[in-house]
């Protein structure tokens, strides 16, 4: 399988399709629904830790799938890692903090599983926090305010959207 660490990468990689970022082979060692246990061979980079964001493709499909990773497990010269898929529906959009002319930063948007439930935005842990009036641009730009703060890593953080009011 292929993948790339972080946010910005996984940013362009579902926004392009393709971007500048290193890809890494890593070998799918079990896969379930909800995720995968891979291995990895050889230097790690000092981003790939519990809590990271990464997109990941069988090397035969170009379909790519955000994860988060859940634990990392170091097995002499290989580190294993377990992935929690994100859902597919997730896409990349971006978002201007405070001033709407600000330039906009890469986030992604899970829209809600039922109408009932909010959406949620997945945005970078510096910078954000609940309450923060964002102008979201998807589409036509829309202002809306972080909500709950529902996940975290020192990386990234989940929040629940809802209007800007």
């Amino acid at each position: 399988m292929l993948l790339c660490l972080g946010l910005d990468a996984v940013h362009r990689r579902l926004d392009q399709g393709e971007g500048d970022e290193p890809l890494h082979r890593v070998r799918r060692v079990d896969h379930g629904d909800g995720g995968y246990c891979l291995e990895w061979r050889g230097g790690t980079p000092n981003t790939l830790r519990a809590g990271g964001l990464l997109a990941l493709s069988p090397m035969e499909q170009p379909q790519w799938r955000v994860g988060e990773i859940r634990w990392v497990a170091w097995l002499g010269d290989a580190v294993r890692l377990g992935v929690a898929l994100l859902p597919e529906t997730l896409r990349p959009v971006r978002v201007s903090a405070g001033d709407p002319s600000a330039w906009p930063a890469p986030a992604l948007l899970v829209p809600s599983p039922e109408g009932d439930d909010p959406e949620t935005l997945v945005v970078p842990t510096t910078g954000y926090r609940s309450g923060t009036r964002l102008t979201l641009w998807d589409g036509p730009p829309r202002d809306t305010r972080l909500g709950v703060r529902l996940a975290g890593s020192p990386d990234i953080a989940q929040y629940t959207l809802r209007p800007a009011v």
